[in-house]
C-alpha cells in the first residue's frame, strides 16, 4: 500500500474518492424507500432502476482498478459506510431524503480518505 503515497497515488485518490462515494449512494436511491412523497429524493428514486446500480458499480470498479488497485479496500469500506448510513437513517425516518443521500456521500468520502490516510486501518 505504500504506492498510494507517491504523486500518482495521490492523484488516484483525488479522482477516486468522490467517484466511489457517489456510486455508493446509488443502491440507497434505488433500493430504499423515500421518507417523503415529494422532493428531490423522490425524483431520483422514481427514475432509478436496479440495472443502474450494476452499471455504476462496474464502471466504478474498472476506474478504481485502472487508477490504483490498492484503493479497492478503501472503496469497499466507503460502500459499507454508505449502506450503513442509509440503513440507519431509513430505520429512523422510514425512508430516505435528499439530505440522507448527501450525508451518505460525505461519510463515504470521509471513510475512504481515512482508510487511505492511515496504513494500520488498511492492515499494512
Amino acid at each position: 500500500m505504500a504506492e498510494v503515497l507517491h504523486l500518482e497515488g495521490r492523484l488516484a485518490v483525488l479522482f477516486a474518492f468522490p467517484m466511489v462515494a457517489r456510486m455508493a449512494v446509488i443502491p440507497l436511491v434505488v433500493f430504499f424507500p423515500c421518507a417523503r412523497p415529494t422532493g428531490l429524493a423522490r425524483t431520483f428514486h422514481d427514475e432509478s432502476r436496479w440495472p443502474s446500480t450494476i452499471i455504476a458499480a462496474a464502471f466504478t470498479a474498472c476506474a478504481v482498478a485502472y487508477l490504483s488497485p490498492a484503493l479497492a479496500g478503501a472503496a469497499a469500506i466507503a460502500l459499507a459506510v454508505s449502506l450503513a448510513t442509509g440503513l440507519w437513517i431509513a430505520l429512523r425516518l422510514r425512508g430516505l431524503t435528499g439530505d440522507a443521500y448527501g450525508a451518505a456521500i460525505e461519510l463515504a468520502e470521509l471513510a475512504f480518505l481515512v482508510v487511505v490516510a492511515f496504513p494500520r486501518i488498511r492492515g499494512s
